[in-house]
């Protein structure tokens, strides 16, 4: 007996479209993970890119997912759904990446967030976010984060990220590394204790 696509597991639909280009097995993926796709261009990619690269990568999304079929490594042990979100995430990157031939100078800023909003951050909601980062066991979050956003000096300027990796003797890339995946954390304890 034959299975419907739709009742077929992610590897199995994989293996339909990589052995025989199975094109409903291919749709059937399409359908069940562009929202993980289009989540992750719409999370990553920076403001500052081109509204035309953007409409690029949701215009190609397809294409992107096809790629990341063929790419997929079962033995690696991780669900396909995790590596499209990576896969699209390093597109995204990689479109501003693209963009940006300039060299880096002291306003240089993660381009994955905005000054907005910090400035919409209350106070009460600034106080739990420390009490979390001062918990962490990574000594360099609390040194990131306190550099980041205490340092306003009366001015609510945000710290460059060149002068803080200067200060923690850390790559800027690095820094922003360590602060983005805070900042998920961040969001799913308070997403957890709002639901």
């Amino acid at each position: 007996m034959k299975l419907v696509p739709e009742k077929m597991d992610d590897l199995s639909l994989i293996e339909k479209v990589r052995d025989h280009g199975d094109s409903s097995c291919f749709q059937e993926i399409v359908n069940r993970h562009s929202g993980i796709y289009l989540q992750m261009v719409h999370s990553y990619a920076p403001r500052s890119i081109a509204i035309d690269n953007i409409n690029d990568l949701l215009d190609s999304k397809e294409s992107h997912i096809y790629d990341a079929v063929q790419n997929f490594d079962e033995s690696r042990n991780i669900k396909f759904s995790t590596y499209l979100g990576n896969h699209t995430r390093w597109l995204c990157l990689n479109a501003a990446n693209k963009k940006s031939h300039s060299p880096l100078d002291d306003n240089f800023d993660c381009e994955f967030e905005s000054y907005e909003s910090v400035e919409k951050l209350e106070s009460d909601t600034l106080f739990k976010v420390f009490k979390y980062i001062e918990e962490s066991e990574d000594s360099r979050v609390i040194k990131i984060f306190k550099m980041r956003y205490v340092s306003f000096d009366g001015k609510r300027k945000i710290v460059p990220w060149r002068k803080i990796a200067k200060e923690i003797n850390l790559s800027i890339q690095g820094c922003i590394n360590i602060h983005n995946s805070t900042l998920k954390k961040l969001k799913k304890k308070f997403h957890k204790s709002y639901d």
